[in-house]
């Protein structure tokens, strides 16, 4: 009867922090699954929740080692390919690189064709200078999600940065524009890309509208600076 009750008490707690996770109340969602975490110190869901939620209040190395925690579990009721996800999103957004670039080892072998962790790492690629294999990565993702307008914009952007494939780039670029015209870093990249091809009339509408809705964007500045000098 005990474990039963038990059992009763934690599925009450996760369910009360998943009410207050979807309120966007983390603070007390937090307060929450540390409670559950006292009763069952090894629980794989109340773990990936508290972590979660630690990683939406920018508390990213308790999420860590909650997620590490998950990982070295011999059983798990919690998608483990989730976790690795968000420990690796974790690690980049911390800036810890190296156990970011360990981690997607084991993540890509767990899922060489998922997009998700496939973004992960091209963007860890353009974390540490490797813009050739970030560029590769994303033609990989390209392959598997046609329409997949993140991988369409970092292609493009990367390309025109690195000087290649600038018709190509162009092409993503525009595709990006088409689908969702307001957003700043789909402008930014078509300007940038109009910029090196000569088009200065067609950079400058760009740049200038990214800056627009994004006031204050050091890199757009930079890039219209760049413009100016052209």
């Amino acid at each position: 009867m005990k474990d039963m009750s038990i059992n009763q008490q934690l599925n009450d707690i996760l369910q009360n922090a998943l009410n207050r996770i979807s309120r966007r109340d983390y603070r007390n969602a937090e307060e929450i699954l540390r409670e559950g975490i006292v009763l069952d110190k090894h629980n794989p869901e109340l773990l990936y929740n508290l972590a979660v939620v630690l990683l939406k209040q920018k508390k990213n190395t308790e999420a860590e080692n909650n997620l590490i925690t998950i990982l070295s579990l011999p059983f798990s009721t919690v998608d483990i390919l989730h976790v690795k996800i968000m420990l690796c999103y974790s690690y980049l957004n911390s800036g810890k690189y190296k156990q970011c670039g360990e981690h997607l080892i084991s993540l890509i072998e767990l899922a060489p064709n998922n997009v998700t962790a496939l973004s992960l790492l091209g963007y860890y690629y353009e974390k540490i200078g490797k813009t050739e294999k970030a560029i590769k990565t994303y033609r990989t993702i390209l392959t598997i999600d046609k329409q997949n307008l993140n991988a369409h914009n970092s292609f493009a952007y990367l390309s025109a940065l690195a000087g290649q494939d600038l018709n190509r780039a162009l092409t993503s670029a525009r595709y990006c524009i088409t689908k969702n015209p307001e957003n700043p870093a789909y402008c930014d990249t078509a300007g940038y890309i109009y910029a090196k091809i000569g088009e200065t009339g067609l950079s400058s509408k760009y740049l200038k509208k990214a800056l627009s809705l994004m006031p204050g964007s050091e890199e757009i500045q930079a890039h219209l600076h760049e413009l100016l000098k052209i």
